[in-house]
């Protein structure tokens, strides 16, 4: 429900972008789900199942896992 994808993220104490990268989705897409306006779908039901279980500290090594593993984005050169 939209109140417990609300009190999730309270509940961990990260943005709606950072529960997005840890689920799959982005910051709107939790955004509309808190609000109503969309729902999860099956797949993605999953993902929030399984973050349930993660406390604070673990979400959080989680997010700079995901960070350092992301590729280094390069600047242009003018």
């Amino acid at each position: 429900t939209a109140k417990g994808v609300i009190s999730q993220r309270r509940r961990l104490g990260i943005s709606a972008a950072d529960y997005g990268k840890l689920i799959g989705v982005t910051g709107h897409t939790i955004y509309q789900w808190e609000h109503g306006t969309s729902h999860p779908r099956r797949a993605q039901l999953s993902a929030l199942a399984s973050i349930r279980r993660l406390g604070k500290r673990e979400a959080l090594a989680r997010l700079e896992q995901m960070r350092e593993q992301a590729p280094k984005r390069r600047t242009l050169k003018r």
